[in-house]
């Protein structure tokens, strides 16, 4: 890669290399998967899972026009700005282009107050881990719920948290 970016950058092509590069990633991830195959399925890579969280939201508002109930797996154990992305809202004090907003602060008519959030947590009280089994039936429970009323639900799956937890169990 090194070499590469060196050689490129000399040639006066670093711009076309590291697209190169990018849709590489894309098509590994996708092999890694098991779904590069699958018409029309594309690997999105996005700066931070946060920032998936926000692409995640706008695919679904761009697919339906219920309300949206996004149920959350304990953004303790994931990133602190995750909660807003999920609500359509700013997440830091400052945008990609260095605009200043607040953070928390709806994105322009971006979610129109169309999503709520409903939060599973992953450990108890006591800090212990919960169990696949009740994190799964509250999952179940909040989901029913939301699709009883009417909404449209989109479940954030936890591969792997900074501390090793993930939840539901798919």
């Amino acid at each position: 890669l090194r070499r590469g970016l060196a050689v490129a950058a000399l040639a006066g092509s670093i711009e076309s290399f590291i697209v190169g590069q990018i849709e590489d990633v894309r098509a590994r991830v996708l092999e890694l998967a098991g779904a590069s195959a699958l018409p029309g399925c594309e690997a999105v890579l996005t700066a931070s899972g946060t920032d998936a969280e926000l692409l995640a939201l706008s695919i679904v508002l761009s697919r339906t026009s219920r309300p949206v109930t996004s149920i959350l797996i304990d953004p303790n154990e994931t990133g602190s700005g995750v909660p807003h992305a999920a609500m359509g809202q700013h997440f830091s004090g400052r945008t990609a282009y260095g605009a200043e907003v607040a953070a928390g602060a709806n994105i322009d008519d971006f979610a129109g107050g169309r999503v709520v959030t409903a939060v599973v947590a992953l450990r108890d009280a006591q800090g212990n881990p919960r169990s696949v089994t009740e994190i799964d039936d509250e999952v179940a429970r909040l989901a029913a719920r939301a699709a009883a009323d009417g909404r449209h639900v989109q479940l954030h799956v936890l591969d792997a948290a900074k501390t090793g937890l993930g939840a539901p169990s798919l």
